[in-house]
């Protein structure tokens, strides 16, 4: 009896020997893995451009808009004094006007 299963045995172990062998990763998983983790390495790199571009952006908006405001508030204190000026000078004409 044991020399009808021994050689089922021998079968029985090779094909679990060829099984655990095709399960053993191949250059090509290796290969595959690596290009995997290269896809990934680039687009956090793709990421982190998009994002650094994203925030200096941010940061232009904001200087442009700072400076905007204080552009603005110059033109609008030039104004009110040239209004007034001539508030001034409209003053002393209708007095001068009043007068006469």
């Amino acid at each position: 009896m044991n020399n009808i299963s021994q050689p089922y045995n021998v079968v029985q172990q090779e094909t679990h020997q060829s099984k655990m062998k095709s399960n053993l990763p191949t250059n090509q998983d290796y290969l595959g893995l690596t290009s995997k983790i290269t896809g990934l390495e680039n687009n956090v790199n793709t990421l982190k451009s998009d994002i650094t571009q994203k925030v200096d952006t941010l940061g232009d908006k904001y200087d442009k808009f700072e400076h905007g405001y204080t552009i603005d508030s110059d033109a609008i204190a030039t104004s009110i004094n040239k209004n007034y000026d001539t508030t001034q000078k409209m003053h002393e004409i209708l007095k001068r006007g009043i007068k006469i």
